[in-house]
């Protein structure tokens, strides 16, 4: 059974992998969707690690060379991956 910080990250991802399959990743829907995944996180987890982390992963996915669904993708997979320890 899952717990319902484990749930809220779930919603999170599955909204962006809606955006993404549906092609709909502009600039603005990928700052939208992150501001939205930060306040999600904040509230499934306690650990500033895990927060500290995923914000590492925005700034990275900054790089103005990337297309806005790679940034999103890159923050589903850390989201995904750390579903597992929230």
């Amino acid at each position: 059974m899952w717990s319902n910080n484990t749930s809220i990250i779930q919603q999170v991802i599955d909204q962006g992998l809606k955006m993404m399959q549906n092609g709909q990743v502009s600039e603005s829907t990928y700052q939208i969707w992150v501001e939205y995944s930060k306040s999600m996180l904040n509230i499934a987890t306690k650990n500033p690690s895990i927060y500290s982390n995923y914000l590492s992963v925005i700034l990275a996915a900054s790089n103005p060379d990337m297309q806005p669904y790679q940034r999103l993708s890159m923050c589903l997979q850390y989201l995904i991956n750390i579903q597992t320890i929230i």
